[in-house]
């Protein structure tokens, strides 16, 4: 009986190791889900937070998106506003000038041409204290354009304002001076400034002389009639560094090349080059003239309006037009010298 007695408490004691082995098993087991449990959402955590980031990343960037397409938009509309303005001042027509660059400049503060050109058109309505307001914005915006350091100098003057104009012209970059004798492009607002301001508005040892203008020599045309007629003058050959070579011809409609070609013709006969005909949709209303790009070209201008107008004389729908002349001097920078551009007439 003894025996068997110790044989039953041995049973015992293996059955309860047995099943604490077995209990501290599923308590490791449990110990290893409840970790893994932790992992999990720990993990899911990061998780959430990289994509909470990504989500603000995005969302930024949409942001930055929609503003720059808004940027672009308000760009593309002010440059209407500002091809409207100019064509208004190039007809005299300065209110409604004035009305189209404060639109542009509405649309697009960040804009140099449109600031400059609405300090001109305002110049032309007598708001000299606006224009110099607006030619300022001009030159924070763009202050290596000489052209409108000198109009500042002469919109102060006009608003009797000669020691602000002193100081601008004191203010300007290196170089202003020394450009306003020897470019020909500055012609025009260097002799602006010296009419409204007179030469006291210079520093006492500078002395500005005009600018040296190019020899011309008259021609006579013929027309593919025959008949000869004469045509304004042209700058000689080879001493004239603003000399026109090419003309660029635009069209609204592409129904217009087949009489564009025409006008083409007749230009390279009178020895310009016309690489091609662009097809360039323009706002309606949209004046068509002959742009050139410096002051010392206006008289070549005027000859390339003339052959225009001869060429279009025979087209159905242009017979009678005259292109005006448009001036981009001091509006933009770096513009080939040897070149025009002719916007060809709505129907």
């Amino acid at each position: 009986m003894a025996g068997q007695g110790k044989n039953n408490a041995a049973t015992v004691r293996a059955l309860v190791r047995g099943t604490r082995t077995a209990l501290y098993v599923q308590l490791f087991v449990a110990v290893l889900a409840l970790g893994a449990i932790v992992f999990a959402l720990l993990t899911l955590r990061n998780i959430q937070g990289d994509v909470a980031v990504a989500k603000g990343e995005l969302e930024a960037a949409r942001g930055e998106l929609k503003t720059a397409r808004e940027e672009r938009d308000a760009i593309a509309a002010s440059n209407e506003k500002i091809l409207l303005g100019r064509d208004a001042l190039a007809e005299g027509a300065n209110e409604a000038a004035v009305i189209h660059l404060r639109e542009a400049v509405a649309l697009y503060a960040d804009d140099a041409t449109a600031q400059s050109l609405l300090a001109q058109a305002l110049y032309a309505t007598s708001d000299f204290a606006g224009a110099a307001d607006a030619m300022r914005r001009a030159i924070a915006l763009k202050p290596d354009r000489f052209g409108n350091h000198a109009r500042l100098a002469a919109y102060l003057c006009a608003a009797g304002e000669g020691p602000a104009a002193r100081a601008a012209v004191a203010a300007a970059p290196a170089g202003f001076l020394t450009a306003l004798q020897e470019d020909a492009q500055l012609a025009a607002a260097r002799d602006q400034m010296l009419q409204r301001c007179g030469a006291s508005v210079l520093p006492q040892t500078q002395a500005v002389a005009p600018a040296p203008s190019a020899p011309i020599t008259t021609s006579t045309e013929t027309t593919s009639s025959g008949a000869a007629t004469a045509t304004p003058p042209r700058a000689s050959a080879g001493v004239d560094p603003y000399r026109v070579r090419i003309v660029f011809l635009h069209i609204r409609e592409e129904s217009d090349r087949a009489d564009a070609e025409r006008v083409a013709e007749r230009l390279r006969a009178a020895d310009y080059r016309v690489p091609g005909i662009e097809l360039v949709p323009a706002p309606r209303g949209y004046g068509a003239n002959v742009r050139y790009y410096y002051e010392p070209q206006a008289a070549e201008a005027d000859r390339i309006a003339a052959l225009v107008t001869e060429a279009a004389a025979g087209i159905e729908g242009w017979a009678g037009w005259r292109p005006r002349k448009v001036s981009l001097a001091g509006g933009y920078e770096n513009l080939p010298r040897d070149r025009v551009e002719v916007w060809l007439p709505e129907r």
